[in-house]
This record gives structure tokens, sequence and C-alpha cells, in this order.
């Protein structure tokens, strides 16, 4: 486990930001504290960090050298304070999840997270009831306006479910992204006036989930959205109020960064536009000018851009490797020191009708080796050969003499747009992406990598759908880990934050897609399965996990079950170090307890 650990403690930048003039950058700074089971973020300047340890969100003034972050205070709510003293410039009773600098550097607008009230029943009236970490008493959120010089501050926006983004469009008026309605998973870019008044700039149904505006100094917005289903995100401009996409001819999704799926907001710098987007399983960095048809890209293949930022000629990103989970520097120069990893693998992308990547083991020989099938979650996710702070079980199969192949199926980003949708032809989840698993795998057979009586298949939420419909269509994997995976299709629709909306989008209609789930047929599966499963999960409730291994054990399949109480979807990547480390270890454990010769 040392290798899984020395990637846990590296210090993995990330939230790049420059100064007005280009002159120093800010930046989060991640490593896990192995020893308290927590992550330390840190804000670093230079050689210069703060204490810690759970800092974010470092933004300079537009017109000064003055910094600010976000520090939890003694009672543990999240304030906006000063670099480097970590002063508040306000107290705040409700915790700040982001805020942006007036154009003047007078004041903030800053969206703060209001507690749910606790009540003697919860009263439901829309479909947005749900929310995964949070359960059925999900917080709401408000948007209020802070005077830097005095510290007051007032609400302009008052509390409703929740606030996307805040940007400010001029000295009186901000930009935000609001849900509809509570019915309704869409969101809509509004302009908010300082003394309340909203008004509608985008129209609900039009676009989905607008996000990330950014005012231009011509009047106009940059935002990014994208068409109703499960389409790409673009970068559009809205002006005069009409929208028109930037950069037509790009056929990729254009990424912002989230939690598993990196990439960063947009800038503008000097009229020249930067964005990352997923180029085949790649977050990769492009720029281009409002009146091209394609951006052009400034990062290789082997890299992914986790964070970015531009202004005054100067271009800064963070970004992982296939030696390091993180570094920072300016584009085009050499990166800041950081950590470096000597993985037990090479990287060789895949050739052939099914893309994706190989990670080919340093310990193992010229002869066909054992070969772990690893699949991504989204499906609108990707793989590629960047080293995380996740998935660390491929580090210790690796160490062991394995092949890890990481298939971006139908349905997988960073291939255009026909392949971003290509199992809607074919009914949705658990169809063709199933024969695109299987054809990866002979022709890694074929090829002489794999050795096709030592094989085995992984994979989370969409990635353990997949990999529990595979075993029960063949049983040529000797054994299976799979965790929070959506094995029944009709109640998943019924149950999840998301289900709705997701089964809408992805499964279709939902008696056909339950013919698809792979529980209605485990009396087909014979290959020993470990399941995994966040004891809170709201996004894929533990009730599927209950449901595939009661019916493992019902059918005779040797199988084990593993919750983590309290923890949500994503814990398996963003849960505290220690239960990160346990997730590794037992799915190695597992697949290699069946796959000894």
């Amino acid at each position: 486990m040392e290798l899984a650990h020395g990637v846990l403690t590296a210090a993995v930048p990330s939230d790049p930001v420059l100064r007005f003039d280009a002159g120093a950058v800010a930046c989060v700074i991640t490593r896990a504290d192995i020893g308290l089971d927590r992550w330390d973020r840190r804000v670093r300047v230079g050689d210069d960090e703060s204490a810690g340890p759970s800092d974010r969100h470092p933004r300079w003034s537009p017109v000064s050298d003055e910094l600010l972050f976000i520090r939890p205070d003694a009672d543990g709510v999240d304030q906006v304070v000063r670099w480097p003293d970590g002063h508040p410039v306000a107290r705040l009773t409700e915790p700040v999840r982001q805020f942006a600098w007036s154009p003047d550097g007078r004041s903030l607008a800053a969206v703060v997270t209001v507690p749910a009230v606790a009540a003697r029943s919860v009263v439901a009236s829309g479909a947005a009831y749900l929310r995964d970490g949070e359960g059925r008493t999900p917080a709401s959120a408000a948007v209020v306006v802070i005077d830097l010089g005095t510290g007051q501050h007032r609400t302009v926006l008052d509390p409703r479910r929740t606030v996307g983004d805040v940007a400010w469009a001029a000295p009186d008026r901000l930009l935000v992204t609001l849900p509809h309605d509570d019915r309704s998973w869409r969101w809509d870019l509004w302009c908010l006036a300082l003394d309340g008044e909203l008004t509608q700039l985008t129209e609900h149904g039009q676009w989905e989930r607008a996000a990330v505006p950014l005012a231009l100094h011509d009047g106009s917005t940059l935002y990014a959205g994208g068409e109703s289903g499960p389409c790409h995100t673009e970068l559009r401009v809205l002006r005069d109020g009409s929208s028109t996409r930037v950069f037509p001819g790009f056929d990729r999704n254009v990424t912002l960064g989230m939690p598993a799926y990196p990439g960063a907001r947009p800038a503008v710098d000097d009229g020249v536009v930067w964005c990352t987007a997923n180029d085949r399983g790649v977050s990769r960095l492009f720029s281009g000018r409002l009146g091209d048809d394609v951006p052009a890209a400034h990062t290789d293949l082997l890299t992914v851009v986790t964070g970015a930022d531009a202004r005054s000629g100067s271009v800064v990103v963070t970004e992982a490797t296939a030696h390091t989970p993180g570094r920072l520097r300016r584009l085009d120069g050499e990166p800041w020191p950081h950590d470096l990893i000597d993985v037990p693998w090479t990287v060789e992308e895949l050739d052939g009708d099914v893309p994706g990547w190989l990670l080919r083991s340093r310990h193992a020989g010229s002869a066909p080796a054992p070969l772990l099938v690893d699949l991504h979650g989204g499906p609108h996710n990707v793989s590629n050969g960047a080293l995380g702070q996740g998935n660390l079980h491929r580090l210790l199969l690796a160490a062991a003499g394995w092949h890890v192949v990481l298939p971006n199926v139908r349905g997988s980003d960073g291939y255009g747009t026909d392949w971003y949708r290509g199992l809607e032809p074919a009914g949705g989840w658990c169809s063709a992406d199933v024969d695109d698993v299987l054809a990866v795998v002979d022709r890694c057979i074929a090829a002489g990598v794999a050795d096709p009586a030592r094989l085995a298949v992984t994979g989370y939420s969409y990635g353990g759908l997949l990999a529990a419909a595979l075993t029960t269509v063949t049983r040529q994997f000797r054994a299976a880990a799979l965790g929070g995976a959506p094995v029944d299709l009709r109640t998943f629709s019924a149950t999840s934050d998301m289900g709705p909306v997701l089964c809408a989008r992805e499964v279709g209609e939902v008696d056909s897609a339950d013919l698809r789930s792979p529980v209605r047929r485990v009396a087909e599966v014979g290959t020993p399965t470990l399941v995994l499963h966040g004891g809170e999960d709201r996004r894929v409730p533990v009730s599927q996990a209950d449901h595939w291994y009661q019916a493992l054990v019902h059918h005779g399949v040797t199988c084990e079950l593993v919750v983590y109480p309290g923890m949500p979807h994503g814990f398996v990547t963003a849960g505290p170090p220690a239960t990160v480390l346990d997730v590794a270890a037992r799915i190695a454990a597992w697949l290699l307890r069946w796959n000894t010769p």
C-alpha cells in the first residue's frame, strides 16, 4: 500500500487563479493527512501556504493585489477571509459556497448555504426533493452582497432550492444561474439587480443547466449550456437577447470541472476564449477567438487539465499526468516543483473500433498477463492514463503484474456527438456498451496482452451497472467488483435523487429499460462478486446493493457486500483517505483471490 499512500499524500494543486497583472498565482493544495484521516486543503501563493486545513476558493481582486479565500470559522461556518492573516471580511451566519469580486473591487457577491430547518414532517412538492449527501431535507441557497469597506452585508436574493453560479455583470447587477422551478433539473441564466429584481435571460427548455456566466467588455455574456437531452455542453454568447454558439464547428464536450469530471471554468483574455474540453478521453486546454469555428489545443493526450486561468497575456494551468496526480505551471513553461510517482505501468492509447487506454504493467513479462477491465461511470465520463487520487486499486494490481484496460465505450465523452449519444440507437444502458467491452477484451486477448483464463472486471456507478450486466452474459471473468451500481433500473428510476431525469434522458421507457436490468438476469451469473456501496448514497440508493447481493446469495454465487456507513455516492474518491484506501485494498484483494493460478 506504500505506493497508494504516496499518491494520496502528494500535494495536488487545483483552482489556479492569476492576479490582475498576472504577476502572481494562487491555487489550492490538497493532500491526505493519513494520521488524522482527512483531506488537508490550503491556499498557496508562491512558496507560502495558508494555515488550513479546510481553505479553498482563492480569488484576487480585479484591481489590486488583495487576495480573499474561504475558511471555516471556529463554529465551522465558511467565511470569506483575507490573505494571509485569515481575517474575515464580514461576519456571516450562513456558510459561503462561492463568491465573486465586483468590477471595482469594493464589494463581493456571495452564494451562501441556508441550512434546512428540522421539522416533524418533510413535505415534497416537486421532483427535486432529494439530494445526494443531504437526503430529504436539502439546504437552500441565497445571494448576499458584502461591502468590503464596512463589512456590512445584505441579502439580494432570498433563499431558494439552490443557486448555481454568480458573477458580476456591472456594478449594479449580477448574473446568476437558477433552476427553473422545483419540478425541473433544467437551469437558466438570470440577471439579478441589487434591489432584488430578477430578469430571465435564457428560456427554460431551450438550454439545460446554464452555468459559469462571464460578463464580456461589450456588454454580452459568455456562458456554458447544452441542449435538452444527453448532449454536449458548449460555450455560448448572449447578446441583445440572442444566443449564439462559440466555436460552432467544435464537436467536443466543454468541461467545467466537477468532482470526478476534471476541467476548468472558461476565461476570456484580450478577446481570446480559453476553455477545457474532453478529447479522446482527456480534458485538454483549448483557445480561440469568438469568431473562430474550432479552437486550438494547447495540451497533449497524456495530460489532464484540472484547472486554468488566463489574464494579462498569461495562462496558468493545473494538470495531472501519467506520473503525477497534480502540478501547476504557466502554459508553455516549466511546472512548479511537484510530486512524481514511479507508476508501475506504461500508458498506451487503444486503437480499433472501441477507443480507450491500456495501462501495461511494468511487472508483467512478455507472455499474456492477468487483465483488469476497469469501467468508468457516467456514462458520459471518460477513462485515461492520468494518475489520480482515486482508483488506487489499479496501482496495487499493476504492481502485482496485471494490465489494466480502460474502455471508453459508446456513451463516453471525448469522441464526438455520435459516440457520446451512441447508446441511444441501441436502447440505452446495458445494450451496445456490453458488446463494446467484450470487443475490447477480445482485442486484448488476440494481441497477446491478456491471459483469457485470468480476467476480472470492476466499475463504479454506471460502470458498476455495466460490470454487473457483463457477468449476466459471460463467465469469462474470474471475478467482479462493483460499487454504487443501479442494477435494477425500474426501482432506480423511482428512488434515486436524479432517477426520473436520468432515466428519461439516458435509459428510455422504463418497461423496456427494465428488461435490461442485470437483476432480471441474475440467474445467469456465476462470477464471484464483491459489492461496495455508500450507506447514505442517494444517487444510487444502497437498496440497489442489497438487491444484487441478496439475488446472488439466492442463486448460490460467491459474493461479499461491503457498506460504508454515512458515505454518499462519491465516497470512493472523495471520502476520508482511510476509506479510499480501504476500497482500493478490498477490490485488489478480491480480484487477486479469484485470479491466483
